[in-house]
């Protein structure tokens, strides 16, 4: 009987200025084959992009964790760049994002992990076609049922790193077949 095939990810990256932006405030991190995430900077001009890559750069650090492990991190990200912005001295800067690692080399089992309006998405081919599945729910204030702020939209994310995360993170587990 031939040896199963091996899974592989394969990463890529876009990333578009906002339609209301002066600058991308976007960040990614590929540690292949093992973690992959991405980080939406949040501020309007407040250092979303400093957010953003503080985040991804912590996360980076992990590896094969556990919830338990990821929340630890999220929680010095989300100090870390309150700190950062403080001492920048130009008002709030957050991030949401979207990250996954494999837990067990010898499997294909992965931890993935949403903060925020940034979703996982799957996609594999059977066959000669492609199926595509989003893995998670969004953190916007309707999905979370929470009244947003005056001005701001339903769908804005209620949770954001850098600004004291008053949601947890979402994890599931994913498997690639």
């Amino acid at each position: 009987m031939p040896a199963p095939a091996q899974q592989g990810c394969r990463f890529s990256a876009a990333s578009v200025t906002g339609t209301h932006a002066a600058l991308n405030q976007d960040s990614y991190a590929c540690r292949a084959p093992d973690f992959y995430a991405v980080a939406d900077g949040v501020g309007g001009g407040a250092l979303g992009e400093v957010a953003s890559a503080i985040l991804v750069r912590q996360l980076g650090q992990l590896r094969a964790p556990q919830p338990e492990d990821v929340a630890f991190v999220l929680k010095a990200a989300d100090e870390a760049i309150a700190q950062r912005m403080v001492q920048e001295g130009q008002g709030p800067g957050a991030a949401v994002c979207a990250a996954v690692w494999r837990v067990d080399a010898k499997t294909s089992n992965w931890l993935a992990m949403t903060v925020g309006d940034c979703k996982v998405m799957i996609a594999g081919r059977i066959g000669s076609e492609w199926r595509i599945r989003w893995a998670s729910p969004s953190q916007s204030y309707a999905h979370c049922g929470l009244t947003p702020p005056p001005g701001v939209s339903a769908e804005s994310p209620a949770n954001m790193v850098g600004c004291g995360m008053p949601l947890p993170a979402l994890y599931f587990p994913l498997t690639l077949i």
